[in-house]
């Protein structure tokens, strides 16, 4: 089951969908990765799937890639890294999936 935010960017959809049951932290501060340009030249299109540890105070302590094109792995990373979540208690582990679709409108 997952949770999906639909975000339009440019002419680029962006989906991001967050494994429900990992952890139920409310993202507060979301950053649009910017489509890049070498993709949307050549019409890269995909996913990227990343790993978040979120600290109990909000922020985005470690990212690890899950897996994605690595034409659009470093936007995705630099967005995610600008996020904040509520707070917690503890640090929590959110698996994240970005999907890139220059195409979309």
């Amino acid at each position: 089951m997952y949770r999906i935010i639909v975000l339009a960017l440019l002419d680029a959809l962006l989906l991001v969908s967050t494994a429900v049951g990992e952890s139920n932290r409310v993202l507060k501060v979301k950053v649009v990765p910017e489509y890049p340009e070498l993709a949307r030249r050549v019409r890269i299109k995909g996913a990227v799937r990343l790993q978040l540890l979120v600290t109990p105070e909000g922020r985005v302590k470690n990212v690890t890639v899950l897996g994605g094109s690595p034409v659009l792995v470093q936007a995705a990373e630099e967005a995610v890294r600008k996020w904040r979540y509520e707070p917690a208690s503890t640090e929590s582990t959110i698996v994240v999936k970005l999907d890139f679709d220059p195409d979309a409108k």
